[in-house]
């Protein structure tokens, strides 16, 4: 819809064409990460060419550590943004700037926090990048905080660079001082809300601040606070009257008090996109639902999967509950449903449900992939002699592949497994 903005619709053909190409795929997977870095550059004009997309993706320019780099790519798609692809002698030449080095290495955090504030703006010039970073304001006992400097990069992503007039004044503000400093951390919980707005009003962060609602126990407690920041990155402060509500959900309750640690395992997959529904999160609870408890394994692991640091800084929000209770219960069918009539493997079925649910990246397990793993693996241990295997040791390898390499470790395996097979029959 970006490439095609102003455009009309696109036709099925080009959207079944441009998707096959081998150029997006990532460890094997398909990456909407990479994909919405070239819809980003090419909002408004169409289609790129796949010529045009493998030749920018092959520049030695991306590698950092030997590695293609997502990270620094989408810097300039987002610096690019609307404005289509970028000329490799433009980047070699950004990239080379002494500007980003640190310790004598280019600092790849560095040069992110001058592309956010030039999104969609082109390349900075390198005597801009100079003159902000010579600012004292930036330095903290004595040395260049990037951390502070990343903040105001997120209030003014796609606003250009700020003025150090405006910088000295909000840092001066009482209402960041915590324990009788200034508080990074406080600072970062508003530039995360105020992602691409600008600066906010000090009578509005005081305001804020003084509400009861963040006190737990008698004291403010920073950690709640933080996970509303997360939820509502980018959009502006949240409402009293929504923040009272939602925290008044019993679902939060551990032994009859509101638990900040169960209410920020769920804030976390909703970074970005503004508060749960209680309906979503009461389905969750129930599904994880362990005893007289919570599986608390199996919800780490949900906030770990559905995340914005492991889904491409996308977060994906709670997975359906309908859908993972599909998948549990082809689990059981594909594993033998008779071997898990006592409970004994439910928290590996439910971990395995998540990967498959899922969606894109080297985490996603599609369920032809599992299929398949179960099939070579009971094969491997037949032929290696095990007798008939037992289908709880495929379940458990399954899961221990999983939870260590994500779907991208069953690939490689059953990659490998084809290598083996066509090794041997091209010997034979």
């Amino acid at each position: 819809s970006a490439m095609f903005s102003g455009k009309g619709l696109p036709c099925e053909r080009e959207v079944q064409a441009i998707l096959s190409w081998p150029v997006w795929q990532v460890d094997g997977a398909f990456s909407p990460e990479l994909f919405r870095s070239f819809s980003s550059m090419f909002n408004g004009k169409g289609l790129p060419k796949e010529r045009e997309v493998t030749a920018i993706l092959s520049w030695p320019v991306w590698l950092v550590e030997g590695t293609f780099s997502l990270v620094l790519f989408r810097s300039f798609s987002s610096m690019f943004h609307g404005k289509g692809l970028p000329i490799e002698a433009d980047v070699q030449a950004i990239l080379a700037l002494p500007v980003w080095r640190v310790s004598g290495e280019f600092s790849l955090d560095f040069f992110r926090s001058f592309s956010s504030m030039f999104n969609s703006k082109g390349r900075p010039t390198e005597s801009s990048v100079t003159a902000i970073l010579s600012w004292p304001i930036w330095q903290m006992d004595g040395e260049f905080n990037c951390d502070l400097l990343r903040s105001f990069s997120s209030i003014f992503s796609g606003k250009g660079l700020p003025k150090e007039q405006e910088v000295n004044a909000i840092l001066s503000w009482p209402v960041w001082q915590m324990n009788g400093e200034f508080s990074p951390e406080l600072f970062r919980s508003f530039s995360s809300m105020f992602h691409g707005k600008g600066l906010p009003k000090e009578h509005e962060v005081n305001a804020i601040l003084s509400w009861p609602c963040w006190r737990v126990n008698g004291h403010f407690n920073f950690d709640l606070f933080r996970s509303f920041s997360s939820m509502f990155s980018g959009k502006g402060l949240p409402c009293e009257r929504d923040v009272a509500v939602i925290l008044s959900w019993p679902v939060w309750q551990v032994n009859d008090a509101f638990s900040p640690k169960l209410f920020r395992s769920f804030s976390g997959m909703f970074s970005g996109k503004g508060l749960p529904k209680e309906c979503e999160v009461a389905a969750c609870m129930e599904w994880l639902s362990q005893g007289d408890g919570i599986d608390r394994e199996t919800l780490q692991l949900m906030g770990r999967l559905f995340c914005g640091a492991c889904a491409g800084h996308t977060t994906l929000g709670l997975p359906p509950v309908d859908r993972l209770r599909d998948y549990e219960q082809r689990l059981v069918q594909l594993f033998n449903a008779t071997a898990y009539d006592d409970g004994e493997y439910a928290s590996e079925i439910k971990q395995i449900a998540l990967f498959l649910a899922n969606r894109g990246g080297r985490n996603h397990l599609s369920w032809p992939e599992c299929q398949r793993f179960f099939k070579v693996y009971s094969s491997q241990l037949h032929t290696h002699g095990a007798g008939v295997p037992s289908t709880a040791q495929a379940l458990t390898r399954l899961h221990e592949v999983l939870l260590a390499q994500g779907g991208q470790g069953v690939r490689t395996f059953l990659a490998d497994h084809d290598e083996q097979n066509s090794t041997i029959y091209t010997s034979q």
